[in-house]
């Protein structure tokens, strides 16, 4: 049966937190996603209520931290905006897709290492229709612009869940550092920094370099030891705008890797995850990703862009990868072939090396053809070819994705 968590989990451009099998197509699938909110706005602050995306970072593919590459979420957002500063603080209501009758409350707070079974591995069934547990992340962020050049953030995020919200978690200038101690060491707890660096501005020509890393897990007096708790992802992104032929264009290349730890957590309830997608970068832990994209704007509201991804997945099964997830918490890395055999409490584990276990991997060329039509009306036109390895049913395939968007500028 399908899952939900399954579908578009290999690309970072769709998401859903609902689907059922069509009646008519047979074998189609119908999806249903609402979005909504209220605001309150002005130049120094903003009250934002509803169900939407939310994204903080400097990409615009995906961030580390929450991402809109995940469902639409519940949520309340807060900024306050100073010549010199932005303070921005979101809680939001996540789907964990755990069953209340396949796994008890009880369990959720066991190690997933210990547990017999783990139904799903919190993906819903199609069809599916028993209540789940409730998953909460609290997100804080202070975004300094140093000048009209340089911007330097800093946040920090906590995932929790099958509890009441605790209050020092909606006070939003409390550190969650100090609040996830004094709770017992319950929750998941990530914190990093991300900056915009303006190289060059002349002749109409700008340089951007970007960068952000996540820190998820962190023993700050053994970060430069061999055996430490250091779980980090990091990325890494230059754009340059100029002209060709008299048309503006734009070239962005990203990199970023996730380490095989990060995105992770000893209990179930906490794990980054909205609807089975990840909260943060969109391929997961254990994965790297690498774009080139060349935009050339034709004329206003319409577009081509040229583009090349790559993008390794660990190979480790489920059962492998619960295995990875106890040696991790005891600085061991568990991999399916060994490396180099180091002291483990569980078996056979080995010294950290990225993809270490071997890899799957989705390469994909692409030129995307947008236009604006009348009356609010966007249509896009997709053609590309893709070279997999390990997962689809097919290794090398061609798409071609039509869309007619309204009153969607992107």
């Amino acid at each position: 049966p399908i899952q939900l968590g399954d579908l578009f989990l290999l690309t970072p451009d769709y998401s859903t937190s609902f689907f059922t099998r069509s009646v008519e197509p047979e074998g189609g699938l119908d999806f249903d996603q609402s979005q909504a909110g209220i605001s309150i706005l002005s130049n120094r602050f903003e009250f934002v209520f509803g169900k939407f995306n939310t994204s903080f970072g400097p990409s615009t593919r995906s961030n580390l931290s929450l991402s809109h590459n995940a469902p639409p979420m519940e949520q309340v957002l807060l900024k306050f905006k100073h010549d010199k500063f932005i303070f921005s603080y979101v809680l939001a209501a996540l789907g964990s897709n755990i069953p209340t009758n396949d796994i008890t409350e009880d369990s959720l707070y066991v190690n997933q290492w210990d547990l017999f079974d783990i139904p799903n591995h919190g993906n819903m069934l199609e069809g599916d229709r028993t209540p789940v547990y409730e998953r909460y992340v609290a997100h804080h962020r202070l975004d300094f612009k140093i000048n009209d050049r340089f911007r330097f953030g800093l946040y920090e995020q906590v995932i929790f869940g099958a509890r009441n919200i605790p209050m020092s978690y909606m006070l939003p200038i409390l550190p969650f550092w100090s609040s996830q101690h004094e709770s017992g060491d319950l929750d998941n707890l990530m914190f990093g920094v991300d900056f915009d660096l303006f190289l060059s501005k002349k002749k109409n020509i700008t340089n951007r370099l970007y960068g952000s890393l996540m820190i998820d897990e962190w023993a700050p007096y053994s970060t430069f030891d061999k055996n430490n708790r250091n779980w980090f992802a990091w990325q890494l992104g230059f754009s340059r705008n100029g002209k060709i032929l008299g048309k503006d264009i734009m070239i962005k290349a990203e990199y970023a890797r996730i380490d095989g730890r990060a995105y992770t957590h000893r209990f179930i309830i906490n794990e980054p995850k909205h609807y089975g997608y990840n909260l943060g970068y969109w391929s997961g832990s254990h994965s790297d990703d690498l774009l080139f994209n060349l935009f050339m704007m034709l004329e206003t509201n319409r577009y081509v862009k040229i583009g090349y991804e790559f993008t390794r997945f660990s190979n480790n099964d489920f059962d492998e990868s619960i295995s990875y997830l106890e040696g991790q918490y005891d600085n061991n890395i568990c991999y399916s072939s060994p490396v180099e055999t180091i002291q483990g409490t569980s078996g056979a584990c080995y010294e950290d090396g990225f993809l270490a276990s071997g890899y799957d991997y989705r390469g994909k060329i692409s030129i995307l053809f947008s236009t604006s039509l009348k009356y609010h009306l966007f249509f896009d036109c997709e053609l590309s070819s893709f070279n997999t390895k390990g997962l689809y049913s097919s290794g090398d395939f061609y798409d071609i994705t039509l869309k007619l968007r309204y009153n969607i500028s992107k």
